[in-house]
């Protein structure tokens, strides 16, 4: 988390990953959020834990790709005038797919947070004979 903050604090990429650089920056503070309510749940129940594991795993998991994304990006940025035009086709993509990412998943990692802040044990208190 600190190494995709201080990308973030280095404006790589300038004002061309500027609005990529402030999402990444939304999802690194929706992953610190999801783990203060975590760990204010804890108190309740571990079981807040196991029943919320794979969202904050997963959402772990698209902050750091994001953040390696935007890192290829980056350098893609500091490549591609002197590219051949093969070479720029492939930073091209590594743009693209920075931008792509930053804007279609890393918003998702918001309502993950809600879910989890929101989150309750009312499925722990189901009857077994329900199943």
């Amino acid at each position: 988390m600190g190494e995709a903050q201080a990308f973030i604090k280095s404006e790589r990429g300038g004002e061309e990953l500027a609005s990529e650089r402030a999402l990444l920056l939304r999802a690194l503070g929706d992953v610190e959020g999801i783990f203060g309510a975590l760990m204010g749940k804890m108190g309740e129940s571990i079981y807040h834990v196991g029943l919320q594991a794979n969202r904050v795993l997963h959402a772990l998991a698209e902050v750091i790709i994001g953040w390696l994304l935007l890192g290829h990006a980056a350098l893609a940025l500091e490549k591609i005038d002197e590219a051949s035009e093969k070479d720029r086709a492939f930073y091209e993509g590594k743009i693209a797919s920075a931008r792509f990412f930053c804007a279609n998943v890393l918003p998702a990692i918001t309502l993950t947070r809600k879910l989890i802040e929101k989150s309750s044990l009312n499925v722990m208190q189901v009857n077994e004979a329900a199943f």
